[in-house]
């Protein structure tokens, strides 16, 4: 109730604004985001039933040429904290994006706010490219949508680029944790071409105390990602490895993950994804493998779209998870990996 009310006030408080655009800038709606869906099964990371998925709504401001602001309202699903910083403690939060900008040129801009981690394939606008339920390396949370910190980017030659130095905990942070020494730095460069296909690598690097712990930790992340073209379908390619160590202890890990979508008609899909996770190379038991196989339905540029997926995660000790999901994507984010 205290989300709908934050969000209502802040709406309010928007449109309010928007009367004096002539004062205060140009303001207008950029994006949205919905995500609903039904589980039915055993599912380790979420109950069965009815739950509301990564959703998000963005509005921009221009103030001038240089000057501007992005404000984003979402689910609690874009607000979570990585595992680097395990705590109890939570709040709810309304916003997964809100910072300022200074457009330096038409191709790049310094950004400090609560802002896009530049991380991997699935971002917070990469939601609108997966087709199947979120992956498990975002399900264990090695890393969060988005973070405090002061950023860059720039686009030029259809080369995409990203850089953020940031806080590691994400939007939420416990204030009595004693957490000076944390500090993160994340990049990502990417390329698109007109059909859809896009390839990219990142990195991050990090250090940081547990709750329970006083010495210093470092962590460090590298990944590769890719959507190609492949027998009139799409192959989609995720691979992260790293380590998390302290002068005591080092902590190895990888997750792979390789999903193709062939669209036997203009509207129809079959989707197959399979992944697997390592959350330590010391440890051989505690491999999670996951494979899905779904059937989706889209409109002409796939804002609309909804699949019926079944997904087995086999985990350690024998534990199985089988689940059938049926989800809806409602999304403002045009994806040329459906155009005809």
């Amino acid at each position: 109730m205290k989300i709908l009310v934050n969000t209502l006030v802040f709406i309010l408080c928007f449109s309010s604004s928007a009367v004096f655009a002539g004062e205060l800038g140009n303001f207008r709606f950029t994006n949205y985001h919905v995500e609903t869906e039904l589980v039915a099964g055993d599912d380790s990371y979420q109950s069965s039933g009815f739950h509301l998925g990564r959703s998000f709504i963005s509005f921009s401001w221009d103030k001038s040429d240089h000057l501007g602001g992005e404000l984003q309202v979402s689910s609690n699903q874009l607000v979570h904290s990585t595992r680097w910083y395990n705590t109890s403690y939570s709040h709810e939060s309304i916003f997964s994006l809100a910072y300022a900008f200074y457009r330096h040129n038409e191709t790049s801009k310094w950004t400090m706010g609560l802002q896009e981690v530049p991380f991997g394939l699935e971002s917070y606008l990469g939601v609108a490219l997966w087709e199947l339920p979120t992956s498990l390396f975002w399900k264990q949370k090695y890393i969060s949508y988005s973070d405090v910190g002061l950023g860059f980017r720039s686009s030029a030659a259809g080369i995409k680029s990203h850089m953020l130095i940031h806080n590691g905990y994400g939007v939420l942070r416990d204030r009595l944790s004693q957490n000076d020494d944390r500090f993160f730095y994340s990049a990502r460069v990417s390329v698109e071409n007109e059909s859809g296909e896009f390839y990219g690598l990142s990195a991050q690097f990090g250090q940081f105390k547990r709750n329970s712990e006083t010495i210093l930790r470092k962590t460090a992340m590298y990944n590769l990602f890719g959507m190609a073209k492949l027998f009139g379908g799409f192959a989609s390619l995720d691979g992260t490895w790293g380590n998390d160590k302290s002068d005591t202890d080092e902590e190895k890990f990888y997750f792979a993950l390789l999903q193709y979508r062939y669209p036997f008609t203009s509207s129809f899909s079959l989707i197959v994804r399979a992944e697997q996770l390592e959350p330590n190379k010391s440890q051989s038991s505690d491999i999670v493998d996951s494979a899905s196989i779904g059937l989706q339905w889209n409109d002409a540029n796939a804002n609309s779209r909804i699949y019926l997926a079944l997904s087995q995660t086999k985990k350690e000790q024998g534990q199985n998870d089988q689940v059938v999901t049926l989800n809806w994507k409602l999304s403002s984010l045009y994806n040329k990996r459906y155009r005809k």
